[in-house]
């Protein structure tokens, strides 16, 4: 009956006086019956809303992607398809930079064999400038 007297405005005694036991507590089981149906209808919406609210930022993350992806910018493409050129993209990506790391090292290798050589060369020439003025 305090569920009753709260929505009402009441005290426990004025709210429901004219009622017997048994119908204090029907109306409480109404009222109790009433707020559930109200809380459930609560959740609801508002599951609802997050749900679009997913759905909203999953399908904008899922246009990103179509952007992104040169295949993917010709056209439509369901979400799968999006996916699986992604996928395929990621896997273009991923060996196009392997490559070209295998060539930064190559190059590096090569700029190091350079330096090394300059350094001999520099050796080499110090020690023919050496000779050449012990013969002059």
């Amino acid at each position: 009956s305090s569920g009753i007297n709260a929505e009402y405005g009441g005290s426990t005694g004025s709210a429901v006086a004219g009622y017997g036991a048994t119908d204090k507590q029907e109306l409480q089981n109404v009222y109790d019956l009433q707020m559930e149906q109200r809380c459930t209808a609560y959740r609801r919406a508002t599951h609802k809303l997050s749900e679009q609210k997913r759905r909203k930022i999953l399908n904008s993350r899922f246009d990103d992607l179509r952007t992104i992806i040169p295949s993917c910018q010709d056209g439509a493409h369901s979400k799968m398809s999006v996916l699986k050129k992604a996928m395929n993209y990621i896997d273009q990506l991923t060996k196009e930079l392997m490559v070209q790391e295998h060539i930064l090292r190559e190059l590096q290798h090569e700029q190091e064999r350079r330096r090394i050589l300059q350094h001999e060369h520099s050796h080499w020439y110090t020690k023919l400038q050496a000779m050449r003025k012990e013969f002059e």
